[in-house]
């Protein structure tokens, strides 16, 4: 895992799912949707940058969130980037856990608003021997 101190460090992710680690609650870790590791989280990572009210530069990162959970924005900027956050692409297997908790109505991404939109973004990501 990549440590994540400022919005640059996320460059490399951006378009994908990724997996993360973190221990605050701006960036999900009360209502993220979890799997076996419950203290990895999901999110999509917006492709391209965004100036924020506060002025600054960063992406927004869509959460996995539990089914009953509202969608927040989440902004991966400097000012909000106050505890350790640690982040990797999601892998196959993450992926295909998510598509299913995705299908099944158990989670979703925070503004992101359709299932076939969600499952769009995952399907590109799955290696080719998983299609």
């Amino acid at each position: 895992m990549q440590s994540i101190e400022c919005w640059n460090d996320v460059t490399q992710f951006a378009g994908s799912v990724v997996a993360y680690k973190t221990d605050s609650v701006y960036f999900g870790a009360t209502r993220s949707y979890v799997f076996e590791n419950k203290s990895l989280y999901f999110g999509y990572i917006e492709k391209k940058t965004s100036r924020w009210s506060s002025g600054e530069m960063g992406y927004n990162m869509s959460n996995l969130l539990k089914a009953d959970q509202k969608a927040k924005l989440c902004a991966i900027i400097l000012s909000k980037i106050t505890s350790p956050i640690s982040m990797r692409l999601a892998k196959n297997h993450e992926i295909e856990m998510i598509s299913k908790a995705v299908e099944s109505d158990e989670a979703y991404f925070a503004f992101i608003f359709t299932k076939e939109k969600m499952q769009g973004l995952l399907i590109p990501q799955l290696s080719p021997s998983k299609l």
